[in-house]
């Protein structure tokens, strides 16, 4: 048990490398993928808490979450899902919530 969570936990770091370079050097693959992408947001607050917990997450009545900061939030988090990689980041913290968001012809699992 704990080694899968030190598994997880290290692939959340990793995850958040790759995004953090990405975001930096690939503008024409974030577009790509923007444009690929299906889905919405189904507020569940995952990708807020990869890694660690966003101090800007606001869990509400109804269980869903939101941004304190939503409309001057970082790059980083407008972009997420950058592509099916983050799905399956994401899918480590809450793998039983399905995120809104999906790339047609990936594997997300």
């Amino acid at each position: 048990m704990i080694h899968r969570k030190i598994k997880a936990k290290a692939r959340q770091g990793v995850g958040k490398l790759r995004r953090l370079i990405i975001s930096k050097f690939c503008h024409n693959y974030i577009k790509e993928q923007e444009q690929a992408r299906e889905g919405d947001c189904v507020r569940c607050g995952a990708c807020c808490k990869l890694l660690f917990n966003c101090p800007f997450l606001v869990e509400q009545e109804d269980g869903n979450f939101s941004c304190k900061i939503h409309e001057i939030k970082p790059k980083n988090c407008r972009i997420f899902p950058i592509d099916a990689h983050d799905i399956k980041d994401r899918n480590t913290k809450f793998p039983d919530v399905k995120c809104g968001f999906h790339f047609p012809n990936k594997n997300e699992k």
